[in-house]
């Protein structure tokens, strides 16, 4: 697993909120013209929050073309044998969610284009379907592999978020 996170955000607090959680140093740097503050941690799993469906967003990308083109398909549908495959479309996640260490931090957003995290997800959508009053409780890590794929262009490690569900009930805080 990767032994570390980068956490970016607009307010100090929070970057020292998540650097007394997780450990590390805060820094500021301008990102796109703006101020930000990153934390560089020290822990190599994330404990979150999901609370509701609309947190958990998935689509497939086709990208490498002169413009973005966007197909939406549902997330548990991605075929996973097709992640060979250099062109065609890529799962594109998007997680917002609440640190389970510290909920009142505010809310959280990962990106990530995998194929392992698009079967992660498959069944924090189940539980969170089934569990219509409660939130769930998960464990984001980013866990790496060397890629030999001879048909890919990529050299070296690939870097694959994982999600893992985490058994027993969420942390209480604010709702998202």
């Amino acid at each position: 697993m990767l032994p570390t996170w980068r956490v970016m955000t607009l307010t100090a607090d929070v970057a020292e909120g998540v650097a007394g959680i997780f450990g590390g140093e805060s820094r500021g740097e301008i990102v796109a013209g703006r101020q930000v503050v990153e934390v560089l941690t020290n822990t190599s799993r994330v404990d979150l929050v999901i609370h509701n469906l609309r947190d958990c967003y998935g689509d497939m990308r086709l990208y490498g073309m002169r413009e973005e083109h966007e197909t939406r398909v549902e997330v548990p549908s991605v075929r996973p044998e097709l992640s060979a495959v250099v062109q065609g479309p890529r799962p594109f996640i998007r997680l917002r969610f609440r640190l389970a260490d510290d909920p009142t931090l505010g809310r959280f957003e990962f990106h990530g284009s995998s194929w392992a995290l698009a079967r992660d997800l498959a069944p924090v959508l189940e539980a969170l379907h089934t569990r219509t009053l409660s939130a769930v409780h998960c464990a984001l890590s980013i866990e790496g592999t060397v890629s030999r794929n001879p048909r890919s262009h990529r050299r070296g490690p690939a870097l694959e978020p994982r999600l893992r569900l985490v058994e027993g009930a969420a942390p209480n805080g604010p709702e998202c």
